[in-house]
């Protein structure tokens, strides 16, 4: 078994490059996937920052510094010429954002999959209107095994989503 973490899977099912492919929808560029989960987007805040406050409305986040990830996602919903700072940050790993954010560099707005466990010293918020993304598995139809395992992980998926 190889997996193989990237950002470009352009064709790979196509090439025989991979059997599966697991991913956010804006970056599958398969002709079919399954939509297999949607993962909501969040305000990550410094901890202190809107006291009181449980979600926040995105108009609301333009008055603080922002973080941006380069997410393509992110950025169709948010207007970036918005906010007054902004810090372009490419980074793969969202621990740094976060880091960031806790030393009070300014916001940022990341997937809540990749904030599941709490992190002390940031305050995790909903953003009104919400903003989502979604999971998605593309796979070799003709390949049985292929099929089996997305069946397995949807349905794994779907019982770790119901225990929460």
């Amino acid at each position: 078994v190889f997996i193989t973490v990237t950002d470009s899977v352009k064709g790979w099912l196509e090439k025989d490059l991979a059997d599966v492919i697991f991913g956010e929808r804006g970056f599958i560029e398969e002709d079919e996937y399954e939509i297999i989960m949607k993962d909501r987007y969040v305000a990550v805040l410094q901890k202190g920052m809107l006291p009181g406050c449980r979600s926040v409305n995105i108009e609301e986040l333009y008055s603080f510094p922002y973080i941006s990830t380069n997410q393509k996602l992110v950025d169709q919903d948010i207007d970036q010429s918005k906010f007054s700072e902004i810090l372009y940050c490419n980074s793969s790993d969202d621990t740094s954002i976060v880091s960031m954010v806790k030393e009070g560099v300014g916001i940022a707005v990341l997937p809540s999959l990749s904030l599941k466990n709490a992190i002390q010293g940031i305050k995790v918020v909903n953003i009104t209107p919400g903003i989502y993304r979604y999971i998605v598995f593309a796979h070799r139809r003709k390949n049985p095994a292929a099929v089996r395992f997305v069946e397995f992980m949807k349905n794994y998926i779907k019982q770790k989503i119901e225990r929460r």
